[in-house]
């Protein structure tokens, strides 16, 4: 579980968004493919920001077409 403590020696690097799926092409795309392809895409977007850690809080958008994931990414390296 996250906590406050956890990233205290970290520094925030800023807000991230994962992000998969497209209206015309959602249906030949699982939802697990949708959900690891956003996962994926949020990782790179934190590692675009030097981080090596990013906390999730709360549920995913999670739609019939796409999936979006928002995080906040913190180096504690």
């Amino acid at each position: 579980m996250f906590t406050e403590q956890l990233v205290a020696k970290c520094s925030f690097r800023g807000d991230v968004v994962g992000s998969e799926g497209h209206w015309f092409n959602s249906w030949l795309i699982s939802n697990d493919t949708l959900s690891y392809a956003a996962l994926n895409d949020l990782r790179n977007h934190a590692h675009e920001k030097g981080a090596d850690t990013v906390f999730v809080p709360g549920v995913p958008n999670l739609f019939r077409t796409s999936v979006t994931i928002i995080g906040q990414a913190y180096r504690c390296q």
